[in-house]
């Protein structure tokens, strides 16, 4: 986006004329950018008029407008994740892309969702981890400031400028194992010593090696994350990539893809480059392909595979929940997780489903009643916990 086309959208925001598909594209450039860059755009636009209190310096004025937002949020920027939605509430909430009902919209008299009893706000998740060190001691990453290094026996843990961390080894020649812990309503980016990118979704745990040795790279996923694997070569010899989630390994060499093992079922979803699948009781391992999903079984030791669309698969690493006839009760579990709240339901509701996208970082209230205008669902929320009723 040039200044100009950048200038023509504040002053349209400024004057409440701007649409929606133009209010997307001034959402999306704002991710984009930092508050430095952000500010150092801003003084050399000149506007029709400033938004909010001229005593407010550069971009802040824009990005404090509650339509746009009401808490940015640091998050980290990577090939596939053109941000993590730095920003979140109102626009969030209105830029959502597409909603499509498993239900009609006929029964739109119910009521909506009602207010908490207890006044206790309930906000989206963010960076938020810690690191169990060899020996046991942790390091709270959300506690350690950015741009930051600690320096421990023969290696240094680096927290960048936009908060991911990664490894310097010094005197380190041995694996010794880390594992990274992801909170209800955390998750992180992560740079492992190869120069593996991967970001840990919500209560999620991955152990892994400060520096890889032997024949093969090796780590062990309980949760979900997304993996963008560098290859690595030792003479002509290839260096496997190992994803260990139970009982399943993935091996690749250099490729991107997402594993969740939150439920039973461990689902695998490839996006780019191909992966081999072992199982422990299975002779024959499965390989993907680009645009593929297996779903393994871990009770019926049955795998499936089947080709998908990967956004659904992936959408939390952007900063959205999205679904496609998707039941209710694997929706609100994924609501639960990254709002950290209690999700119960009145009935069965094994016939209900959902379809659509939602910004991760909307607010809560607002996130309900987008899922209520299905007319299949309606909400009661009390302190944190939430009723699903019909």
């Amino acid at each position: 986006m040039d200044n100009k086309e950048l200038k023509t959208l504040i002053n349209k925001l400024n004057n409440d004329t701007i649409s929606l598909a133009e209010l997307e594209a001034l959402h999306l450039f704002l991710q984009q950018h930092n508050d430095e860059e952000l500010s150092a755009i801003y003084e050399k636009l000149p506007l029709d008029q400033e938004p909010l209190e001229a005593s407010q310096p550069g971009f802040n004025r824009l990005i404090a407008d509650e339509r746009i937002h009401k808490e940015r949020r640091n998050l980290k920027l990577r090939k596939y994740a053109p941000a993590f939605m730095k920003l979140s509430a109102a626009v969030a909430a209105c830029i959502s892309i597409f909603l499509f009902w498993q239900y009609a919209t006929s029964n739109t008299e119910r009521k909506s969702v009602e207010e908490p009893q207890v006044a206790e706000q309930i906000v989206p998740g963010g960076n938020r981890a810690k690191i169990l060190l060899e020996g046991g001691k942790t390091l709270d990453l959300a506690s350690l400031k950015n741009d930051t290094t600690i320096r421990l026996k023969g290696y240094s843990i680096v927290k960048a400028k936009d908060g991911s961390v990664s490894y310097v080894n010094e005197a380190v020649n041995q694996e010794i194992y880390h594992t990274i812990i992801t909170p209800t309503g955390g998750q992180y980016g992560l740079d492992l010593a190869d120069g593996t990118k991967v970001l840990i979704n919500a209560s999620s745990k991955l152990r892994y090696p400060i520096i890889f040795k032997g024949p093969r790279r090796r780590v062990e996923l309980q949760g979900e994350a997304f993996f963008e694997v560098t290859k690595q070569k030792s003479g002509d010899r290839s260096i496997p990539f190992i994803v260990a989630t139970g009982p399943q390994e993935i091996e690749v060499l250099g490729t991107a893809f997402n594993v969740n093992s939150h439920t039973k079922r461990i689902s695998t979803t490839l996006l780019e480059g191909s992966v081999r699948l072992h199982f422990k009781e299975k002779q024959q391992p499965t390989t993907l392909k680009p645009n593929q999903q297996s779903v393994y079984s871990v009770a019926s030791n049955n795998v499936t595979v089947k080709d998908v669309d990967p956004f659904y698969a992936v959408a939390w690493k952007d900063g959205a929940f999205a679904f496609e006839s998707t039941p209710i009760s694997e929706v609100m579990d994924q609501i639960s997780m990254w709002y950290n709240v209690d999700i119960n339901f009145s009935e069965n509701m094994d016939d209900v489903f959902f379809s659509g996208r939602i910004s991760k970082y909307g607010e809560f209230t607002k996130l309900l009643q987008t899922i209520e205008l299905t007319g299949s669902v309606r909400f009661k929320v009390q302190g944190r916990r939430v009723l699903v009723m019909r």
